[in-house]
């Protein structure tokens, strides 16, 4: 994106993916064996689900409970819910039924949206979080849930004129007794300042994204701090996308540190993409 002012003054009501998409709508936002997504078709999908839940009688400072692999929809939740005033809680799905369905009712959540290959976990996290009475499967059938891509489908993809900004309430891993829900009262928005600390170029690199999107990690560092970034997807060893970020080559897509850095095999330029400044990798 060359606009860096539209950009940022979109953030504080959550637009920052439509800055992009008007700027542009075709650049590839997302490369995934589940799919691919330009900006504009993202930022559409974003508009079309966060009417889907208003019209589903959410209102600003609800609670949405995600239950979601590394794949395009997890992407499309997380811009929704910043644009509408929701408030996202991205839940592990390594957790068991129980777990997760504690975290599902002790956010609050008045719905849930889970990817149908968790079929099992979501009709157990379903079960112990009765008030979330909106459930939507993702890529396929889950009991009692109704079809995500249905429900998108039916609502106006243009962007909201009504805008507000939502946040986030992630949960620790209750080591200490239950998880307990972490919420950022004041969301926070981002700034410039990560793009030369990466050495990223806008319109050229791409960010690889060594976990899942749930984590707070890769969830601040790899989604919400890379609307400006193309994103594209590979499959791990778990069998879920892992959305990273890089430049096209002869040989497809290749993770690319800045100009001066580390070499660029993948775990070098993952460490060095990851840490919280540039540092020498020896």
């Amino acid at each position: 994106m060359r606009d860096v002012a539209k950009y940022l003054e979109a953030q504080p009501r959550g637009m920052s993916v439509a800055a992009v998409a008007a700027e542009e709508p075709s650049r590839p936002a997302i490369l995934s064996p589940h799919g691919d997504r330009s900006f504009g078709e993202l930022n559409a999908r974003a508009n079309q689900l966060a009417r889907a839940l208003r019209a589903r009688g959410l209102r600003e400072g609800d609670a949405v409970a995600l239950l979601c692999t590394n794949r395009p929809e997890f992407v499309e939740v997380y811009a929704a819910t910043h644009r509408a005033g929701l408030r996202l809680t991205c839940v592990n799905w390594h957790l068991t039924p129980e777990e997760s369905g504690y975290i599902a009712a002790d956010c609050d959540a008045k719905a849930l949206i889970a990817d149908s290959r968790l079929a099992g976990l979501a009709l157990g996290t379903s079960q112990r979080a009765p008030g979330a009475v909106v459930r939507l499967a993702i890529g396929g059938d889950v009991d009692g849930f109704d079809s995500y891509e249905g429900v998108v489908a039916e609502e106006d993809g243009a962007d909201l004129t009504d805008a507000v900004l939502g946040t986030t309430m992630l949960y620790t891993s209750g080591t200490t007794g239950r998880p307990k829900g972490v919420y950022r009262r004041q969301p926070a928005t981002g700034t410039t300042r990560t793009i030369p600390v990466y050495g990223y170029r806008p319109g050229e690199d791409v960010h690889l994204c060594t976990g899942p999107l749930y984590h707070a990690a890769p969830l601040a560092f790899s989604l919400a701090d890379g609307t400006r970034r193309r994103r594209c997807a590979s499959s791990s060893s778990t069998g879920s996308a892992t959305p990273t970020w890089s430049r096209p080559c002869s040989t497809g897509f290749s993770p690319c540190p800045p100009r001066s850095g580390p070499a660029t095999t993948s775990p070098r330029c993952a460490s060095w993409c990851t840490a919280p400044r540039p540092v020498p990798y020896r």
